[in-house]
């Protein structure tokens, strides 16, 4: 699915909860300890931390007002006017309330912003499909990767 630029449809964010760029170890533990659960995958670890710490994609961390990890994503910094949203994660405790689609609409915007004239994503079944739909992505009939050069 992609989106163009000003293709997005604003998605209120659910009362109480905030979206921060994670720039502390705390905020990326919180970011990617949401995913993990969301994901049924382990715990984060340290490695996963200095790991995530060392992209330069655009993340962002939604929580609670009082700090409770919500959940969040991320979008590859652009590559050729080319970005990907992934990684979209809502731990099961805070789904159905447009969390989802408000943060893949943040971090569609922050691509485009960054200089993303195309922004996609891959689904991963109907239920995020229809999400993504509410947000502005349309399927596409060609199918995107991003590779990024070994350092």
């Amino acid at each position: 699915m992609e989106c163009p630029p000003g293709g997005t449809v604003d998605q209120p964010l659910a009362d109480g909860i905030e979206f921060v760029e994670p720039t502390t170890d705390e905020e990326l533990f919180g970011l990617l300890g949401a995913q993990h659960e969301a994901f049924g995958e382990a715990p984060p670890t340290d490695e996963h931390v200095a790991r995530a710490r060392s992209r330069e994609d655009i993340t962002v961390f939604a929580r609670t007002l009082d700090g409770e990890p919500v959940g969040g994503g991320s979008a590859v910094a652009a590559k050729d006017g080319i970005s990907e949203v992934a990684g979209i994660a809502v731990r099961p405790k805070f789904e159905r309330r447009g969390i989802g689609g408000a943060i893949t609409l943040h971090l569609t915007r922050a691509a485009h912003a960054a200089g993303a004239g195309l922004v996609f994503l891959t689904p991963g079944g109907d239920p995020q499909e229809r999400v993504y739909a509410r947000v502005g992505y349309r399927r596409t009939d060609s199918v995107l990767f991003l590779t990024k050069e070994p350092a």
